[in-house]
């Protein structure tokens, strides 16, 4: 054999070895890569997907009751303010207008007009805009009731014009129709409108009868001529005795609130929404839950449908409906897999009020689209790249035979690249990239891996979306201390989750707008995203309620009732210390609802106090009382501290709580600190206690130091 022959038999073997080598060890790393990735893919996606869908119903259930309670805030302050009309003598008369000076243009007020978004049938059947009064309520009068009659409380309604303009500036297009209605059977509505039928009677009316000292909130109802969801919310008026006075009612326009449900995911497209009212079924002694209102994404996108007739929600698993329609009617929200239309399908479901509840409903095969996909690419890939490496075995030959070991050096680069990448890849690396260009069909492996990491990114960038909570509830929290004359306040909350309970913030009270400082330490019950929720909504709810009339256990009654409202049957709770410090008078007003007392050090002569007082927490019972508790003779030098359980329930290595006793010793030794500093050195001293352990509980702190 010549010389040249045996060579090439050389350089081939040689060739051979390291590249067989090389493309077993590269072969067995993709197939695992795409065996590893696909399966995380599928099973992970598949639960993600039932998880936002379930957190997406929550979440605009959250809003729409969070929207719910801006409406009943301002349904008690036009309550309010009409128990004070109707404690007053009645005024002058001034011009009213009745509903029939609304069919005349003659007699009509000077800005009526049709209007868009009230709507009313026509002789001929068809819609036409309503004529509509935004600067004159108009007046009807039940059957048998005379204007002279109804003459002081016609003088009084009248003077709630100014406060429905108010109201409806502050609420948006989403308030169709405010009215009040008295025993006398004067009714005034507003914006005024005609179209009253004959014989209109307030007194007869469901909202009238169904009305109770507490807002209340009817079923959703659809208007027959426009297709229009409403819900009305009403509240019963008293006379300063005690005696009914009349009855005051708001009709909100749910096809304008559930606008805030646009979602954004790549399976909306196929998804239908509901709006459900368990009813029960006198026929087959079960309860059906009848659609209100429903939304077809696919065929339109951007409104609500009104159900005109009484149509059911029929699913075809019978034992699924059930668990379906008890978990409705128990007010929960969650998530479950049964067919709908003869599709597996997903469906979500979160209660907006005690007789509604969203329901979301997304078939399987749209959910399981993108995970499919993803599979489908890492297959596709694998299987390629499996393809190109052979390929590229049999070019290295080809290459070795005719440049030696230069070429098979220069062949196998790209290939060693894919392989590292890959690794990372399946090691969760996503910023992994090949940029190697080759110029020939390898270009086509590369481009294909870059393609796909991106796409597998997208994934991770999903999960971590759901970690904006913690952003969102950071901002809810105060971001400077207040300053005022005679005091020194800071605080902070540390949370041991991402998402917490407690909450801490600086009011301004109606009442206290002399210089006193009014500040609040809440702790929910819980942690997590649903504790973060009631929190979010007790701060929302205080904040509005601080800024109406009324005293400290007054604000703190009210919340209690909204909260419990919201909250009653889930067991979920809030306890809440409200504090009013004026460091000018050196005095102090505290109502406590089932928190820790806060303490108070006087440097002189150096005694510790509690600020004490009975109180229930929030969201447990509704009519309970709260008591102002107050300190006449507050010390300059003293400390005031607010804090949660999570302080002196802290555990050390050896199991111990931090205690009282050593927060004491610190207020003792650090009282010439600045609250911040003060802030600070309890902070400092929990973290060393701690010695590395993690945190069990939220943690919030807030001084008060007199100066």
């Amino acid at each position: 054999m010549k010389l040249r022959w045996k060579f090439f038999f050389i350089l081939l073997m040689f060739s051979l070895i390291p590249l067989g080598i090389l493309t077993f060890v590269s072969q067995r790393g993709t197939s695992r890569m795409g065996e590893v990735i696909s399966e995380d893919v599928q099973q992970s996606s598949s639960r993600l997907a039932a998880a936002i869908l379930k957190r997406t119903a929550e979440n605009s259930a959250a809003i729409l009751a969070q929207t719910k309670k801006s409406f009943e805030l301002a349904l008690a302050g036009l309550a309010h303010e009409a128990e004070a009309v109707f404690a007053e003598d009645p005024p002058g008369r001034v011009k009213v207008y009745f509903a029939t000076d609304f069919e005349d243009p003659a007699t009509a007020p000077p800005d009526a007009g049709p209007q868009a978004g009230y709507m009313k049938k026509s002789a001929d059947g068809r819609l036409k805009n309503d004529i509509v009064s935004f600067e004159h309520p108009v007046v009807v009068l039940a059957p048998g009731v005379s204007a002279s009659d109804a003459a002081g409380d016609i003088d009084r309604l009248t003077l709630l014009t100014d406060f429905f303009s108010e109201i409806f500036t502050k609420l948006g297009p989403a308030l169709h129709w405010v009215y009040v209605s008295s025993e006398s059977g004067a009714h005034i509505s507003f914006p005024g409108h005609g179209g009253y039928p004959d014989g209109y009677d307030p007194r007869r009316r469901p909202w009238y009868l169904d009305a109770a000292e507490e807002t209340r909130w009817g079923l959703p109802l659809v208007d027959a001529a426009t297709g229009q969801v409403i819900m009305t919310v009403s509240k019963q008026l008293r006379y300063p005795d005690g005696s009914p006075a009349g009855v005051v009612a708001m009709d909100v326009l749910l096809t304008e609130v559930l606008r805030i449900d646009a979602l954004s995911s790549f399976w909306t497209a196929a998804m239908q929404s509901f709006l459900v009212a368990p009813v029960f079924n006198a026929a087959t002694q079960a309860t059906d839950l009848l659609i209100v209102a429903q939304k077809d994404y696919q065929t339109q996108a951007s409104s609500w449908e009104g159900a005109i007739r009484s149509e059911r929600l029929a699913v075809e698993d019978p034992g699924k409906m059930s668990e379906l329609t008890d978990e409705i009617a128990g007010g929960r929200s969650g998530v479950l897999e049964m067919p709908y239309q003869g599709v597996a399908s997903i469906w979500a479901y979160a209660p907006i009020t005690p007789k509604a509840s969203f329901v979301m409903i997304v078939p399987r095969e749209v959910t399981d689209r993108l995970p499919e996909k993803t599979v489908g690419a890492v297959r596709a890939f694998t299987a390629e790249s499996l393809l190109t490496t052979a390929l590229t075995a049999l070019g290295a030959i080809l290459l070795a035979v005719l440049a030696a070991l230069a070429g098979s050096r220069g062949f196998t680069r790209p290939m060693v690249e894919l392989a590292d990448a890959s690794g990372r890849l399946s090691r969760g690396d996503f910023s992994v990239r090949l940029s190697t260009r080759t110029g020939d069909e390898r270009d086509q492996v590369i481009q294909a891996f870059n393609d796909m990491v991106p796409k597998l990114e997208d994934q991770l960038r999903m999960r971590e979306s759901l970690q904006l909570a913690t952003e969102v509830q950071q901002n809810l929290l105060p971001r400077r201390d207040p300053c005022l004359p005679g005091l020194d306040i800071a605080g902070t909350s540390l949370y041991c989750d991402e998402t917490g309970g407690d909450y801490y913030d600086f009011l301004e009270v109606a009442q206290d707008r002399t210089g006193a400082a009014a500040v609040v330490v809440g702790d929910v019950s819980g942690h997590g995203v649903q504790a973060a929720l009631l929190m979010a909504s007790a701060r929302a709810a205080l904040r509005l309620r601080a800024s109406l009339p009324g005293s400290l256990p007054e604000i703190v009654a009210d919340v209690n009732r909204q909260l419990t409202d919201d909250v009653g049957d889930s067991g979920a709770f809030m306890t809440l210390f409200l504090l009013s410090v004026d460091g000018r008078r050196k005095t102090a007003r505290w109502v406590r609802a089932g928190h820790d007392p806060a303490i108070y050090y006087a440097p002189e002569p150096g005694r510790f106090e509690e600020f004490a007082g009975r109180g229930a927490p929030l969201g447990m019972e509704k009519g309970v009382a709260f008591e102002e508790q107050r300190h006449a003779d507050l010390k300059p030098g003293g400390i005031i501290f607010i804090g949660t359980d999570g302080i002196w329930e802290t555990t050390g290595p050896q199991g111990e709580m931090f205690g009282k006793q050593r927060l004491r010793e610190i207020l003792r030794t650090r009282h010439g600190d600045s609250a911040r500093e003060i802030i600070h050195a309890v902070t400092q001293a929990l973290e060393t206690y701690r010695q590395g352990v993690k945190p069990a509980d939220d943690i919030t702190m807030l001084v008060v130091k007199i100066l």
